[in-house]
């Protein structure tokens, strides 16, 4: 509507009310005789003739000229069409102003938008004027930002952090495929989505690398796959896959055929006797360290639950996670706590197959895609999808299989064999036994194998452990009968043979599944009816009952728990002198929920954390000193579980314990030792180029010793060799080992040190040793040991003398802020 028709509208009232007034006689109110009548426009008898002369006032139908125009102070209200009440020339008025309309987060401040959080006149409330040299942030008048924050669109907002104004106002940091930071004042990779690396370490791209497929950082950066002799490498889901022609396996780098090589028979390095042959996969007799065997299967001090109205009717799919045992009826999955063995929960799914990992508690359902379970209808499997143990809810991890495996369609009830192991799971299908590698993917087709006679479950298969020992594989299972027995169960060699006993019961119902649990020492199991165990004939049952085995040697893979220092801080530091403790450094840190360790040629000394203050001896040297920073528990290695490494200069010392320390007291827990999966070889001095390195991280501690680096699960002990790496070039201490800080984030491990060259602070990457830097210091002394406190916020460091954060003098212990990144 334009604005005539406004100003028309609004005087609408008045002329209507001015009518008579205005006749000057009798008028009609439209057509008629009348020559001077007023119809608004030219139609007619108001048409003008020389009879018909106009009145004064009289409308000839041509739009009235305004008496005024009216000031327009805003958006007029239209009242809607003017009615022209047919005199003489409308009188205006003037239309009604409603004021201005403002934009979200602006108000109305003497007739003007402004924004109250801004704007100097009017900050915090209308007509609240700042003082000159003031501004106005967050709707409060201030003189300036603080330090370092700087003012961006009338905020303060710290631009050494912030990411949408990262060291200047309205510089946006961006990341491709992954999160980004503001990390003093530039910007940097905050953390990598599942699956990508920033492998240049260079933010300007992002998370480059799929971590995925790329074999020169499989699963992460610079972590380089090599093709197997006589074969290729691809690097898969983030496992390098070697691969042999003729399904032949890697051992010791090179690819060899399992069924029939003397040095590598069944297995990698499982070496024949002399005058033996392998045959099928098989010697006549082996003596390899085994991984994972049952001694005996107990049949007292068992448990039993029903299930029927947890799962319905009987199916035959059991796993077993670290916490729940798992079993799949006609019309849902049980979880039944193995802890208490009195509760279950249903989940509304059905599985025709689940496979568990027996060293780790991690259950796997055997898929033909990515997304789809098994099927009773069979098909290829070609995936492993892995269920949390807890809830059964899908983790998101999907292991994808190297090669598939075809399981029939429609296979037939007890057609198929399901065997879970340690790191590894056998599946028997169409006459022939798979290898599965849990970790990988891996699938290594081994020897064809009739169907053995077992017992059979109403689903496609049946369900029991993969035995891995004397460099054998074997398969056991419930045999449907033995020497005339129907309640044994069975081991089978599978490269052929006849099975062989390993307990025999009295009545096992019909139990065709069950597995085992190394850590529990335990077996599970399901039968329907009656058996030894239950009496109800018409039950469904699960049960559990003690068990004799020999765990797999197979180590369980630390997690990684991120964890990043951001920036270390040189101000708001303390520092305290310990000398008359410690007499003289040596080297190495670590810190308890409420300790700061810090070891001397004379006795390690203990610190109050929060203070530095309460300084006192431990009563003893502790020259393998690391913490758990995930749980802030402190250790020390040790050659056995009574005995601490000890010594300023180590050749060859072998170290197989973690001791644990007191929390408040530093003293060595030796009741508490807990044995490496393998023994680590210590060997260095201050002034030898093969110093150890000692980096304590979240839930592990990482060493480097003669050109490797070893991955310590913490409390595990689980070892894990991380590979060849060229040891950074760390300032010595006066002894064996350097400490600092191990990191892991974007998928990927670094230490932490302080460098030999310079007062910086450097971050490597593993394995590669691509260095970085976190932070640079005009004066750290001689500080060779440093840690950090997640719970307090610090760095922890030693030194002797004077720094950039005390003129202190001595052997000193010092405190610094600092910022870390952790989920």
């Amino acid at each position: 509507m334009n604005k005539r028709s406004h100003w028309a509208t609004a005087a609408l009232t008045l002329s209507l009310a001015a009518c008579s007034a205005r006749s000057g006689g009798t008028r009609g109110s439209g057509g008629g005789s009348d020559a001077g009548e007023d119809s608004g426009a030219m139609m007619g008898d108001d048409t003008p003739t020389s009879t018909d002369q106009p009145q004064p006032g009289e409308d000839l139908g041509a739009p009235p000229a305004d008496v005024v125009a009216p000031a327009d102070t805003g958006n007029a209200v239209d009242a809607g069409i003017p009615v022209d009440t047919g005199n003489g020339v409308d009188v205006v008025i003037a239309p009604v102003d409603t004021g201005p309309s403002c934009a979200m987060g602006e108000t109305v401040c003497q007739g003007q938008c402004v924004n109250l959080a801004s704007s100097l006149g009017n900050c915090g409330a209308c007509g609240r004027a700042c003082a000159a040299g003031q501004l106005c942030s967050a709707g409060n008048c201030q003189t300036s930002c603080p330090s370092p924050n700087q003012l961006c669109n009338g905020a303060c907002v710290a631009t050494v952090r912030d990411p949408a104004h990262c060291g200047a106002c309205g510089n946006v940091c961006r990341v491709s495929n992954g999160t980004a930071a503001c990390v003093n004042s530039a910007c940097a990779v905050a953390s990598c989505a599942t699956g990508f690396g920033d492998c240049d370490m260079s933010a300007s791209n992002g998370c480059e690398t799929n971590l995925s497929t790329t074999p020169t950082s499989c699963g992460a950066c610079g972590r380089t796959c090599t093709a197997p002799g006589g074969g290729s490498v691809t690097c898969v889901n983030g496992a390098c896959v070697g691969a042999c022609p003729n399904s032949g396996a890697v051992c010791n780098g090179v690819c060899v055929t399992l069924d029939a090589n003397v040095e590598h028979c069944g297995a990698c390095n499982n070496r024949c006797p002399s005058g033996q042959s392998c045959i099928g996969g098989a010697c006549r007799a082996g003596a390899d360290p085994g991984e994972l065997r049952i001694e005996s299967l107990g049949s007292t001090a068992c448990q039993v639950l029903p299930h029927e109205n947890v799962t319905g009717d009987d199916n035959g799919p059991i796993a077993l996670s670290s916490t729940h045992l798992f079993y799949s009826g006609d019309t849902a999955l049980g979880l039944f706590d193995t802890a208490t063995f009195v509760s279950a929960t249903s989940v509304p799914a059905v599985y025709q197959a689940l496979l568990h990992d027996v060293s780790r508690g991690t259950v796997y359902a055997p898929a033909v895609s990515a997304t789809t379970p098994m099927p009773l209808s069979g098909g290829i499997l070609t995936h492993l999808i892995e269920l949390d143990g807890a809830t059964a809810v899908r983790t998101g991890r999907v292991v994808t299989l190297s090669q598939p495996i075809l399981v029939g369609s429609s296979p037939a009830s007890g057609s198929l064999g399901f065997f879970s192991g340690a790191g590894r799971a056998l599946v028997w299908a169409g006459g022939r036994i798979y290898d599965i590698d849990y970790a990988t993917g891996a699938v290594t087709p081994r020897s064809n194998l009739a169907q053995p006679g077992w017992y059979q479950c109403e689903s496609p298969g049946v369900y029991g452990v993969a035995e891995s020992f004397g460099g054998q594989l074997y398969i056991t299972y419930r045999a449907a009968s033995f020497n005339g027995n129907l309640n044994t169960i069975v081991r089978q060699n599978i490269a052929g043979g006849t099975p062989t006993a390993v307990t025999t019961f009295s009545n096992l119902g019909d139990l065709c599944g069950f597995t085992v649990s190394p850590a529990r020492q335990r077996w599970y199991f399901h039968h329907e009816g009656s058996s030894q165990f239950a009496s109800n004939s018409s039950a469904e049952f699960v049960g559990q009952c003690p068990a004799n085995i020999t765990p797999g040697s197979t180590p369980v893979m630390p997690g990684g728990l991120t964890f990043r220092i951001e920036s270390l801080a040189a101000t708001g530091c303390q520092s305290v002198s310990n000398a008359t403790v410690v007499n003289d450094d040596r080297g190495g840190i670590a810190v308890t929920s409420s300790l700061v360790l810090d070891n001397g040629d004379l006795s390690a000394a203990r610190h109050n954390l929060d203070s530095l203050g309460s300084v006192a001896s431990v009563g003893r040297i502790l020259d393998g000193l690391f913490s758990d920073l995930a749980t802030e528990t402190a250790y020390v290695f040790g050659v056995n579980a009574n005995t601490p490494v000890s010594g300023s200069s180590l050749n060859g010392t072998s170290v197989s314990h973690i001791i644990p320390l007191g929390a408040t007291t530093g003293v060595p827990n030796t009741a508490g030792a807990i044995a490496l999966s393998r023994s680590l070889t210590f060997t260095g001095s201050e002034t030898s180029t093969t110093r150890v390195g000692i980096y304590s991280g979240r839930g592990r501690v990482l060493v480097t010793t003669l050109g490797r680096v070893y991955d310590v699960a913490l409390p595990s002990g689980a070892v894990t060799d991380l590979g060849a790496m060229t040891p950074p070039a760390t300032l010595a201490c006066e002894s064996f080992a350097t400490w600092g800080v191990a990191e892991y984030f974007n998928n990927t491990h670094y230490i932490v040190y302080r460098a030999a060259a310079g007062n910086v602070i450097m971050r490597a990457r593993v394995p590669d040793a691509l260095t970085q830097t976190v932070g640079s210091f005009s004066n750290l002394s001689d500080m060779c040991s440093f840690t950090v406190s997640p719970s307090r916020s610090r760095w922890l460091m030693h030194h002797t003398g004077a720094t950039q954060f005390t003129t202190q003098s001595g052997e000193i212990v010092s405190s610094c802020p600092l910022v870390l990144s952790m989920p």
